[in-house]
């Protein structure tokens, strides 16, 4: 599966340079550049005593670096719950991903990502893809785009079964202004392999508190064609928290 995933890289980097390169006066502009930082962090608590004694802590930070026709972008996440002292849920994720600009609206990326669940039918995930993507549309209060790729996934199951699959990912990402104060965001991946196929949705509404500030509510469905007896195909998330966002271009 790596050989396929090296194969993969060498055809995108061969398709770069046959790619549409941005405008002379832009190239120049974006390589003299210094680069330009921006992120968020969201965290999310909550508690309860007397009859029921549960716990809930979330964490998501990201963080981008743009300098150039190349974008970095880093992300670590958590989740934790408790009920009168036994863990219910324990999660934790991270990725890095890279793009580089090919016009003012197409980008090649690679993309590596991490995920541990502690209760999940799939108990460890690793993917690396690369492919091509897209802005579809891009207006004062609308955005959208989308990615296809391909590489590889390595899967174990909560019961010991080691997975190794070459997948076909694909995504999208919506974005709307609701208002000067509020805003909506759709996520959508799916990585689809032979033995198994993996999609995640994630649907986010900020509102602005003050300044960088926000109050954020979202919902994450995220679900395994193939898990073992006895767990779930489908997990969901529900979670309440504080965004802080900064340097956003």
């Amino acid at each position: 599966m790596r050989l396929f995933t090296i194969a993969a890289i060498s055809f995108v980097c061969a398709f770069s340079a046959m790619a549409e390169e941005l405008p002379a006066e832009k190239t120049a502009v974006a390589e003299e550049g210094t680069g330009a930082w921006s992120g968020n962090a969201d965290i999310g608590y909550s508690a309860s005593d007397g009859n029921s004694e549960t716990e809930n802590l979330n964490f998501i930070g990201k963080i981008e670096y743009l300098k150039g026709l190349w974008t970095h972008g880093l992300m670590l996440g958590a989740v934790r719950e408790d009920d009168n002292g036994t863990t219910k849920a324990e999660r934790y994720e991270a990725a890095y991903k890279v793009e580089r600009a090919l016009s003012e609206v197409s980008y090649l990326f690679g993309n590596l990502e991490y995920e541990r669940d502690e209760f999940g039918g799939v108990y460890e995930r690793t993917s690396e893809t690369v492919g091509y993507g897209r802005k579809l549309f891009d207006s004062e209060t609308h955005r959208m785009e989308a990615e296809i790729g391909v590489g590889a996934r390595q899967n174990e199951l909560q019961d010991g079964t080691m997975e190794d699959d070459a997948i076909v990912r694909m995504g999208a990402a919506y974005e709307r202004d609701i208002s000067e104060s509020a805003l909506f965001n759709q996520d959508l991946v799916v990585e689809a392999g032979e033995a198994n196929t993996y999609a995640e949705a994630i649907s986010a509404l900020k509102l602005r508190i003050n300044g960088n500030l926000y109050a954020k509510l979202s919902y994450t469905v995220k679900h395994n064609d193939t898990v073992p007896a006895g767990t779930e195909n489908t997990d969901t998330y529900t979670t309440v928290s504080l965004s802080y966002e900064f340097g956003k271009h």
